[in-house]
């Protein structure tokens, strides 16, 4: 980069590569092995990855996927991978119609440790939006359609670039997506996504009772407090979305606030705090229920009351288990996990 350069949008990045050898990374590509480097800060991570891969391009409404599968899998893996892939940005173009970002990079690594099959993944943004994966190669291809981890990592982008402290929004609503956008495409029965948030909820709610949701996000290095963080920010998600829901009579929700967001705030290199998050929320949904609910639900000491808002969906929980009610709730619990 030029010195003394912020951000530069105009290099040029040729690799010569020897035979079998591939390239991916997440700038724009404009030939073979050839980038330009987008208008990102220096400093924002990213990843070049090269191996024996060979570069598989999917297009899903609107995105363009460049997956990269390291170290080349047997035809049933990369068959099976590829279209987990496919089926999780078809999961979350659920939300509003369109993919959050015009073109993404995703690399899947195997790993040999862990329990599940992604022990480990994130999101980058530099050069471009980025989601990185380790995957347990052994699991059956169902078990990966089954995990939450890629589609809540691809919901990460559906908010700009933020601080790492601001966990509660940073990961809530990645949170609460990744069970309604699974729902949604497919990936799970509707009753396994409210199950899954109920015991979400249920473990975030018991640990860290002395602290704030807001408290617990900039103390997540503390055991357990992520799940306080995460869920109870997801129990904000959820509380916002069905307020929206209500007071609209059904006609104007969280996924098209979060429409209006991909218009006016992703597209920035600037890294935004959560309050200021939280203002351009307000703004694009004509309300102050966000900031609203920030205040009674984040920053104040009770856990968010989750039952209040499982109450006014008509769910019921029995031994555990979310038991589903008729009438008028269930016609915004149905909404919540209907496609756009």
């Amino acid at each position: 980069r030029p010195v003394g350069s912020a951000a530069v949008g105009d290099i040029e990045i040729r690799f010569e590569l020897p035979p079998g050898v591939a390239v991916s990374a997440p700038w724009q590509r404009v030939g073979q092995n050839v980038f330009r480097v987008g208008a990102t800060l220096p400093e924002w991570p990213g990843v070049v990855a090269f191996g024996g891969f060979e570069p598989i391009e999917l297009s899903v409404h609107g995105v363009l996927l460049e997956l990269a599968l390291i170290d080349n899998p047997q035809p049933a893996l990369r068959e099976a991978l590829t279209h987990w892939v496919e089926q999780a940005a078809r999961a979350v173009s659920t939300v509003y119609g369109v993919f959050p970002v015009s073109r993404l990079q995703v690399i899947v690594a195997p790993t040999p440790r862990g329990n599940k099959p992604v022990p480990w993944a994130y999101v980058a943004r530099g050069g471009g939006s980025a989601v990185h994966l380790f995957v347990r190669p052994n699991f059956p291809a169902g078990e990966f359609m089954r995990d939450w981890s890629l589609v809540h990592e691809m919901s990460h982008l559906f908010l700009p670039y933020m601080k790492a402290g601001d966990a509660w929004l940073v990961e809530g609503l990645p949170t609460y997506y990744q069970n309604v956008a699974m729902a949604r495409g497919g990936l799970i029965p509707t009753e396994e996504a409210w199950r899954r948030m109920y015991q979400g909820f249920d473990l975030g709610e018991a640990v860290g009772a002395k602290f704030t949701v807001y408290e617990a996000s900039e103390r997540m290095g503390r055991r357990g407090l992520y799940r306080r963080a995460y869920w109870g920010g997801a129990a904000y998600v959820l509380a916002v979305d069905l307020h929206l829901r209500q007071a609209s009579a059904g006609t104007f929700t969280l996924d098209d606030v979060l429409l209006e967001m991909r218009r006016c705030c992703l597209a920035t290199n600037y890294r935004w705090q959560a309050e200021e998050v939280v203002a351009r929320l307000d703004a694009a949904a004509a309300s102050e229920v966000f900031s609203m609910f920030f205040e009674e639900q984040i920053k104040s000491r009770p856990f968010p009351d989750y039952r209040k808002s499982f109450d006014a969906l008509g769910i019921d929980i029995l031994g555990g288990h979310p038991i589903f009610g008729e009438g008028t709730a269930a016609k915004y619990r149905d909404a919540i996990m209907a496609p756009r």
